[in-house]
């Protein structure tokens, strides 16, 4: 999608809303509210690792797909965990 600001987005869609759509990326762990169709600007349908297209309808994508976005809460934790390696690995 395309923030306001105009920045290029890619995030995935939570929920469906009346008038909007709650998003969020993969490595954030803040859900973004008030996008609406006129933000939307595409739909990923697949993506591409290690050279191998695997598509969004692909069992294991779906799999991963689902337990990320139902252990929301969790990715703060597993974010910052990631960061505090990040860093440590960089000292």
């Amino acid at each position: 999608y395309k923030r306001d600001s105009g920045q290029y987005v890619l995030h995935r869609i939570l929920k469906v809303r009346e008038n909007d759509y709650v998003i969020c990326g993969d490595n954030r762990w803040r859900r973004e509210y008030g996008i609406t169709d006129r933000h939307i600007i595409g739909v990923l349908t697949g993506i591409v690792r290690d050279g191998k297209t695997i598509s969004v309808t692909d069992k294991k994508y779906q799999l991963y797909v689902h337990l990320w976005c139902d252990f929301f809460p969790i990715r703060a934790l597993i974010i910052g965990f990631r960061g505090l390696v990040r860093k440590g690995l960089k000292s």
